[in-house]
């Protein structure tokens, strides 16, 4: 809006002399000068009132101003005010004008110019609305009054359209910003979507990661089981006189490097499970003394094959318990005792263990595995921590290892809420520290030796007698897996009958419970073709088969426990098998079965008889 454009006025009346009045009286500089005096001696000079610039305009009819306001509007200079008389015959009057004019600019200000009273205010009102652009001019005009009310609504009606450019420009500024953030929305939601199909994509690969992994390891757990389990049956077949130093020789090498492998295969799953974060960590308090002797015990023998003493030095009093996960805690300690033992040819490992507290102010137990080895040089020590590394990566390096051991170490401490760092000097040794919250009287369960069922009484006078007078159902679809077990499972007393496939194996359960001679327990190969051991099992469950049902399987991933529990298999076992640990779990539950059978048949005898 320009403001120093005249303000247009429009004059509706049949009367030319009133369209003159007005000129008149909205331009007192070429008025009557008289009457300019005198009203400057009465009501002072009004500066908005003598300068103000109004650009008149006419119209005998209402109809005639109508379309000339119209026109006006739509060329986006509409009127600002408009004089507009009651009787204009025989055209419209006053009130249909303004109500008119008002369907298309309702800014308008209207002036109802009128000398009778033809209708009263509250006819005017409920007419045109209450509004406040409407005021009502009686004839004759004061010429004062009219040049004050074109003031007064000539600055309304440019603050109003004001008002209104400012709207407009913050309607705009709104509505840009409006897009903006839309934009900037569907932008996010773009990068959702990507991050989401990213995430997706992760996880996909993480699935298929842990499913390669799972493949793996029971294509190599599988075959190993048969290479250790005859390994064992070959050094148990030939007498002293029939082995040989060399043939003796080769048995180890072969055990060895099974086992070797076997530990590969685990550290690959462990580290696999804590990138995925479905490593669990199991807090129980424990003997600090027993868990010390443990891991001595364990090293012990490995230390002396090395030729390399290995002490257990204790500064200070330490806690009788501990809050911790023995098993991982022993796995770590083993692990760095045995990256010592491998990388020290000359002196001593020595572990030391002392209580202190950390930066956190927490109680805590320090283990330093200190050796005298080759040490590492500083700018090595940074890829100690990182899967699949190796301080000496050259082709000619002796000794062994996918450098796993050290990452798996760290992470397990970490899951523990502890830590591992290194110190080490070149040619002199290392020190691996091992920092873990002692977490005394947090109320964690009590570790026990004892096992939660009733077969703690059960004795184990001799592996070979111990399944005697016991049916067995072997489910495998291996054909070594199938000859090894059995040979195993017959030289403990045992009469195995085997089936190939799950299928097979419902049959044979259900025809021997038909002739009243069910298997007293049933080794369930997991993955088989035609119908694999969880199928199986459930339809065995289905059918009411109670006798033990043991899982045999060489998957070992988070989760696969469970899983064979879920589909009613009573125990795990995974391959490859330890033929003593598999015939304890196998007497185990068939003790377990037929105590229970007995507990229940002795409290039917005591049940009253009913007359």
């Amino acid at each position: 809006m320009n403001e120093t454009q005249a303000t247009k006025i429009l004059i509706i009346d049949d009367n030319e002399l009133i369209h003159e009045d007005f000129r008149k009286t909205l331009s007192p500089t070429t008025g009557n000068s008289c009457l300019h005096n005198v009203e400057t001696a009465f009501f002072g000079e009004n500066e908005q009132v003598t300068q103000a610039q109004y650009n008149i305009s006419s119209a005998m009819q209402g109809r005639d101003g109508y379309e000339l306001a119209k026109e006006a509007y739509d060329q986006g200079e509409p009127f600002a005010i408009a004089f507009v008389d009651m009787r204009m015959p025989p055209g419209w009057d006053g009130l249909l004008t303004i109500a008119r004019l008002w369907e298309f600019d309702p800014t308008l200000q209207a002036i109802i110019c009128t000398a009778y009273s033809d209708y009263s205010w509250e006819q005017t009102i409920n007419k045109l609305g209450q509004t406040d652009n409407l005021l009502v001019l009686k004839k004759p005009f004061d010429t004062i009054e009219v040049r004050q009310i074109a003031c007064a609504l000539t600055r309304k009606w440019k603050d109003h359209q004001r008002a209104q450019l400012k709207l407009e420009q913050l309607r705009k500024m709104v509505n840009d910003q409006t897009a903006d953030i839309q934009a900037a929305h569907k932008q996010l939601l773009e990068q959702n979507k990507e991050l989401e199909e990213a995430r997706l994509s992760a996880e996909q690969a993480n699935q298929a990661k842990s499913n390669f992994l799972a493949n793996m390891s029971h294509e190599i757990r599988t075959p190993m089981t048969a290479i250790l389990g005859f390994t064992d049956v070959l050094e148990e077949e030939l007498t002293p006189d029939e082995v040989t130093e060399r043939a003796a020789d080769s048995i180890n090498t072969i055990r060895k490097n099974g086992n070797h492998l076997l530990q590969i295969i685990n550290d690959i799953l462990d580290l696999s499970k804590i990138e995925s974060q479905n490593m669990e960590v199991e807090v129980i308090t424990v003997s600090t003394q027993k868990l010390i002797d443990d891991v001595h015990a364990l090293m012990k023998v490995r230390s002396e094959t090395k030729g390399i003493p290995i002490s257990v030095d204790i500064t200070g009093e330490l806690p009788d318990k501990i809050g911790t996960d023995p098993i991982r805690v022993k796995q770590i300690l083993i692990n760095l005792i045995e990256n010592a033992l491998k990388f020290t040819d000359e002196g001593t490992v020595r572990l030391a263990i002392e209580r202190i507290t950390d930066s956190q102010e927490r109680d805590c137990l320090k283990f330093d595995v200190i050796d005298t080895g080759l040490g590492i040089h500083p700018e090595n020590i940074k890829r100690l921590f990182k899967p699949f590394s190796q301080v000496n990566v050259s082709d000619t390096r002796t000794n062994a290892g996918t450098g796993l051991g050290l990452v798996i170490s760290k992470k397990f401490a970490q899951l523990l809420s502890g830590n591992i760092t290194v110190q080490s000097t070149p040619g002199k040794g290392s020190c691996f520290s091992l920092i873990l919250p002692t977490r005394i009287g947090e109320g964690f369960l009590e570790s026990s030796d004892q096992t939660d069922d009733d077969t703690n009484d059960l004795d184990f006078p001799s592996l070979e007698t111990a399944l005697v007078g016991t049916r067995v159902l072997l489910v495998e679809d291996g054909k070594d897996n199938q000859r090894l077990m059995k040979f195993m499972l017959e030289k403990s007393g045992a009469r195995i009958d085997i089936a190939e496939n799950g299928e097979i194996g419902v049959t044979m359960v259900g025809n021997a419970a038909d002739a009243d001679n069910p298997y007293d327990a049933i080794l369930m190969d997991m993955q088989m073709p035609v119908m694999d051991g969880f199928e199986a099992t459930r339809i065995l469950r289905q059918k009411g088969y109670t006798f033990p049902i043991i899982a045999l399987t060489a998957f070992a991933m988070t989760g696969d426990r469970q899983k064979c529990l879920d589909a009613g298999c009573d125990d795990y076992a995974t391959k490859p098998i330890n033929r003593k640990k598999l015939v304890q779990t196998v007497t185990q539950w068939i003790y377990r079965r037929n105590r229970q059978k007995t507990q229940a048949s002795e409290v039917d005898l005591q049940l009253p008889v009913k007359n």
